[in-house]
């Protein structure tokens, strides 16, 4: 559970919601509430990067993509038992 959130939650990050090649990139130009979720979803791991980086306005992206595989594998974990249960 917790590799396929990971994979969606990179996919939608990095290809579906920000890209200009993505079917819904002319939708988030104009409609910009998911784009703005899936940012404040992150914010914790962006403050974190900038803050190791010293940098407010650029964080260190090492520290970031950990920050945010931390953050998921959180909600994997969490969600893996009510899930296990659900299944069985």
């Amino acid at each position: 559970m917790f590799a396929a959130e990971f994979a969606a939650g990179m996919l939608l990050t990095g290809w579906l919601i920000f890209s200009d090649s993505s079917p819904l990139g002319e939708y988030f130009l104009h409609h910009v509430a998911i784009p703005n979720l899936w940012r404040s979803l992150h914010v914790v791991p962006a403050i974190a990067a900038a803050l190791v980086a010293g940098n407010p306005h650029g964080g260190s992206e090492p520290v970031a993509f950990a920050g945010f595989f931390l953050q998921w594998f959180a909600v994997g974990l969490l969600l893996s038992k009510p899930a296990s249960k659900f299944f069985r």
